[in-house]
């Protein structure tokens, strides 16, 4: 039994998507990420901020972009303090600064929606259904892990938010990115205890803001042990939260993969980065990566 292509309208007029972070795999899935946004959208706008490392800068992101959609693009420097939990190079402000990059062109520009996202993270139209965007209290995340919090049962109330695919209102963006603003009070606690994940969805709470997952999208990382895949996946078909007898949907069977990275032995891992030449700096919290301390100036 073959699976019908999945070939949904346009839904919106224009929408941004900034992809920020680290460069990772982007040389290998840029084509089938751009193809699933200018699949939804007649305009698509891209913003594109990179943490400096050496792969980002021997690679050409914006030979991967026409002039006119590529709005801007910029290489962001590691800060010295790069794992202070005040610093910017971590989970809860990394992101966020990155994001903020964008803030003046986004808000002097109408967009349907903002897309929030990874170089890394491929998004997959769940079949036949539509995309919708999000009101302006409405926040959408693919992925909302619940936590056990002080030795409760894990409920709603004590839900996380993985920040790799977030999607709001174009209103909204200005919120949302002033969390790099610093470490609030209100949220230190479970910063420290539990991850920016949690902290993450109480600061949209905080914001009065509903958080959803859309069952229209799905996502999931193009990690090395994808990339010779990728060529041979009918994305057309989608993502079938469930799969037909008789059927291997070719996006569910990728994700196993994508799965099977984190499992993988360190040794395997380093010869697939090599392999694929991917900068080892990019997978620092893989292997515990330091970056290597500035040589002190030698005075003649």
């Amino acid at each position: 039994m073959k699976l019908p292509p999945m070939r949904p309208d346009l839904t919106f007029n224009r929408i941004a998507v900034v992809l920020r972070g680290h460069l990772r795999t982007w040389p290998y899935n840029k084509d089938i990420v751009k193809k699933f946004y200018s699949s939804i959208s007649h305009e698509v706008d891209y913003y594109v901020m990179l943490w400096d490392y050496e792969q980002t800068r021997n690679y050409d992101v914006t030979q991967d972009f026409h002039t006119s959609e590529l709005v801007k693009h910029q290489l962001v420097p590691i800060p010295d303090n790069p794992d202070e939990l005040g610093g910017l190079y971590n989970g809860w402000r990394g992101p966020a600064y990155l994001a903020s990059l964008a803030l003046p062109e986004i808000t002097s520009r109408k967009y349907d929606m903002v897309f929030e996202t990874r170089p890394d993270v491929i998004p997959v139209l769940n079949h036949k259904l539509m995309p919708t965007a999000p009101t302006y209290n409405e926040y959408y995340t693919t992925s909302i892990p619940i936590v056990n919090l002080q030795g409760g049962r894990p409920s709603a109330n004590n839900a996380c938010l993985d920040d790799w695919m977030l999607m709001m209102h174009p209103d909204r963006y200005s919120d949302m990115v002033k969390r790099a603003e610093g470490v609030q009070q209100h949220f230190f606690r479970e910063l420290n205890t539990f991850g920016h994940q949690r902290a993450l969805a109480l600061y949209i709470q905080h914001l009065g803001m509903k958080i959803w997952r859309p069952k229209w999208l799905t996502t999931f990382f193009a990690r090395p042990t994808t990339i010779e895949h990728l060529p041979g996946i009918n994305f057309d078909e989608g993502w079938w939260p469930w799969v037909p007898i008789g059927t291997r949907p070719d996006c569910n069977r990728l994700i196993a993969y994508s799965n099977a990275w984190g499992s993988l032995p360190l040794g395997t891992k380093l010869r697939l980065l090599k392999r694929y030449n991917l900068g080892m700096e990019d997978w620092r919290n893989e292997f515990h990566w330091r970056r290597p301390k500035r040589p002190s100036p030698i005075s003649e």
